[in-house]
Order: C-alpha cells, then sequence, then structure tokens
C-alpha cells in the first residue's frame, strides 16, 4: 500500500516542484529590449534584388523590438551603382536609424560626398528620411558643389543633394558668363 501511495505521490511532486507563476513567464516577455550586437559588422540593403547600399560600422547595435539601429563608434554609408560601384558616401562618427520610420540621424564630424556630381556636404549632424526624400539639420553645414562654396546654419535638401537651401548661407557662388558660358 505504502508503495503504491509513493508511486501515486511522486508524479503530483515532480509537475508541482517544475511550476512557473504565469507572472513570472509574462515579466520575462514583456522585455522589450532584445538586443542584436554586431562588432566590425557590414550590412547590405537591396531593392528589387540590386543591392542599394553597404553599410559598415565598429559597432552596430539592433533593437529587434523597435526595430532601430545604433551605430555608437562610427558608421559608413556607401550608395553603389548597378555594377556596384561606389557612387556616393556619408561617415559619421556615430548614428541611429528607425526602421519603422525609415529616419537616419548621423551625430558629429558628418561628411557627404556624391561622386557623380563631385558635391561634398560637412554637418555637425544630419537626418536623412527616405519617405520623404530628404536631407535636413538646424545645425552648421559647409556645402561645397562645382558652382558654389557656402557655409550655413541649417539646410534642407533632397537626398541627391540637388537644389539644397542653406539657411543663414554665407560663401561664394560662381556665376556663368552669359557671353561665352563659361564659367569663372
Amino acid at each position: 500500500m505504502i508503495k503504491r501511495f509513493v508511486f501515486l505521490l511522486l508524479p503530483i511532486l515532480v509537475l508541482f516542484s517544475c511550476e512557473n507563476s504565469i507572472s513570472d513567464i509574462n515579466k520575462l516577455n514583456s522585455k522589450n529590449d532584445f538586443i542584436d550586437k554586431i562588432i566590425k559588422g557590414e550590412i547590405y540593403q537591396s531593392t528589387a534584388g540590386v543591392v542599394k547600399l553597404r553599410i559598415t560600422g565598429d559597432t552596430i547595435l539592433y533593437y529587434t523590438h523597435n526595430n532601430y539601429y545604433i551605430f555608437p563608434s562610427g558608421i559608413k554609408i556607401e550608395s553603389l551603382d548597378t555594377s556596384l560601384k561606389v557612387v556616393s558616401t556619408l561617415t559619421a562618427d556615430s548614428a541611429i536609424y528607425f526602421g519603422f520610420d525609415e529616419v537616419a540621424m548621423f551625430y558629429k564630424n558628418v561628411v557627404a560626398i556624391n561622386q557623380l556630381r563631385a558635391d561634398t556636404l560637412y554637418a555637425e549632424d544630419l537626418r536623412i528620411s527616405t519617405l520623404s526624400d530628404s536631407i535636413s539639420t538646424k545645425n552648421k553645414v559647409h556645402l561645397i558643389t562645382k558652382e558654389q562654396n557656402i557655409f550655413g546654419s541649417g539646410m534642407y535638401s533632397k537626398i541627391n543633394l540637388k537644389n539644397a537651401t542653406v539657411f543663414d548661407s554665407r560663401g561664394f557662388f560662381l556665376i556663368p558668363d552669359s557671353s561665352n558660358n563659361d564659367i569663372h
């Protein structure tokens, strides 16, 4: 009789010894700060099977639940054409990319170079929105193109740096000579 009682009691004890409270499980599941950490990472972004961007960073932190990336120790973005030739670059000391909003924020020593047009932008910080196809900042900028060398206190432009508006601008502009259409 005692053997039968122990035999029936033992499975019940095993079941209760492994019990987790629902509140403990919910606490673990509610932590939405899962982080992927990449050291010396490289990310490729493609559209319709064509690689468009190569993004590199010494450290990349990806917050999976909130879909954002942090590049705390520098970032380099290379824009590629269909033959994978680099057509523009952007570097910064740090950056954050908000995936749901498709907005990137770049901080300190931001340099954007469009090799096709020979344009270079230097900025303290920069905000890029792919949804609105825009680049903007409210801080100091220095934009160098074939036609101008401008300093300012903020700017707005399309992502390709065409038709940039520099606020509180100062610098020089090259004006074509109408008699021979040369730039002086």
